[in-house]
């Protein structure tokens, strides 16, 4: 969704690109919602990901629409492995996550 801002094939297709490489951390089902929002001088990229009932949000900020994009999925793919690493090692084994400290 673009507001403030007319539609780009460009930016579109980069989109689909970056989450394309993405898709490797998340589990299927996946549905992916990004707002391209420009007020005055700020250009900022919302990302919304329901992936096999997790939900992931990121938002990134700056004076560029490419830069705040790439900057967005930068932020889903640590958020995506983190959960992905949360799932399968601490969860898994029934004990949750270690606060000993180690």
């Amino acid at each position: 969704t673009f507001r403030g801002m007319e539609p780009s094939k460009v930016l579109r297709e980069r989109a689909q690109e970056k989450f394309a490489r993405l898709t490797k951390h998340l589990n299927e089902p996946i549905e992916a919602h990004l707002v391209c929002l420009k007020e005055k001088h700020r250009q900022r990229a919302e990302l919304t990901v329901h992936a096999a009932g997790d939900v992931l949000k990121v938002r990134e900020e700056g004076t560029d629409m490419y830069a705040s994009i790439d900057g967005s999925m930068n932020r889903l793919a640590r958020a995506a492995r983190r959960l992905r690493q949360c799932s399968r090692g601490c969860y898994a084994e029934g004990g949750g996550p270690r606060h000993d400290g180690r």
